[in-house]
């Protein structure tokens, strides 16, 4: 019968950990974190955003001020394609 924690746990100790964390001193930690962070980089594609953002200023726009200007609706561009729109409400000062 098929077991699937007897067979991640197999599958799991069969692949060598290339980046597996074994230190034992701040200098080994460091070693390890400049060897794993490009590669982690890579992988989560931080790195390909990196690039197609090089120069991207990100900007908000007011789109609407309601209350006195203590309530405002932004449109806000973090990334190249994709607006956002989101409510900020600034409390009055007593």
């Amino acid at each position: 019968m098929y077991d699937s924690v007897r067979h991640f746990e197999q599958l799991y100790t069969s692949v060598p950990r290339e980046f597996a964390f074994r230190a034992s001193s701040q200098e080994e930690w460091l070693a390890w974190r400049e060897a794993f962070r490009p590669r982690l980089c890579h992988a989560l594609g931080l790195d390909k955003m990196e690039s197609d953002l090089q120069g991207y200023q990100p900007r908000a726009e007011i789109l609407q001020s309601e209350d006195m200007g203590t309530q405002n609706l932004y449109h806000s561009r973090r990334t190249t394609e994709l607006p956002t729109p989101y409510r900020r409400r600034r409390t009055p000062l007593l």
